[in-house]
């Protein structure tokens, strides 16, 4: 089914009305007599900017298909798009479902899971064990709250991740502490399942939430 396409309200300035055209009065016209050109003066006045509604695609996905967005594919829109996929799901029946897959599955109402170093311990066991890391906004339509709390594990974190840098061994390796143990070493992540790593952001909505609405590729569950 070819993505339909949700509106979303963003500032942009309105186009100025057309002014009144110029009226030009020319005389008759008689030797060594000029023409008298008068125009009227246009309104410069500004108009307030007004919202403009801006189309976003949105693909439908049965809750049976679900398991496409829990690897890679090439054949996967939400793959060609470049973006990790957000789910759109209203009846929450996708966060139950996802919960008891294999997954490293937060919840963001609850403060412990938000916790920096529980995120972060998610995240890299992600990268790790090539699983992916699934965050439930349920009906918290505030993606900034998401990207303050992972951006306190490290500065810009939340941008390598959307834009995907963070699946280089030069910016995940940075994430590990000591105290991770050797299971969590450098040399550790071999086998290519960083590459298997996915970013799933689930919202109880219909609607993209309007901090995001370009930030990733947005799936309606039904």
């Amino acid at each position: 089914m070819p993505p339909k396409k949700v509106e979303t309200k963003t500032s942009k300035p309105a186009a100025k009305p057309a002014g009144k055209l110029n009226s030009t009065k020319t005389g008759a016209t008689k030797q060594g007599s000029t023409s008298k050109t008068t125009s009227k003066p246009t309104d410069k006045k500004k108009e307030e900017a007004a919202p403009v509604k801006a189309a976003i695609e949105v693909e439908s996905m049965p809750i049976k298909q679900l398991g496409k967005v829990l690897a890679p594919d090439p054949g996967h829109n939400w793959c060609k798009s470049g973006k990790w996929p957000c789910l759109l799901d209203p009846s929450t029946t996708a966060g139950t479902f996802l919960r008891y897959r294999d997954t490293n599955f937060l919840q963001a109402v609850s403060p412990k899971e938000m916790e920096a170093d529980r995120i972060r311990k998610a995240l890299l066991g992600g990268l790790r064990y090539g699983k992916p890391l699934v965050i439930d906004l349920g009906e918290i339509d505030r993606f900034d709250m998401i990207t303050t709390q992972i951006n306190n594990i490290q500065d810009g974190l939340m941008e390598k991740i959307l834009n995907k840098s963070i699946l280089q061994v030069e910016n995940f390796e940075t994430l590990v502490k000591e105290e991770d143990g050797d299971e969590y070493k450098p040399d550790k992540f071999t086998g290519g399942m960083a590459d298997q790593f996915v970013f799933l952001v689930i919202i109880a909505g219909e609607v993209p939430p309007p901090d995001a609405s370009n930030k990733m590729f947005y799936i309606l569950v039904n």
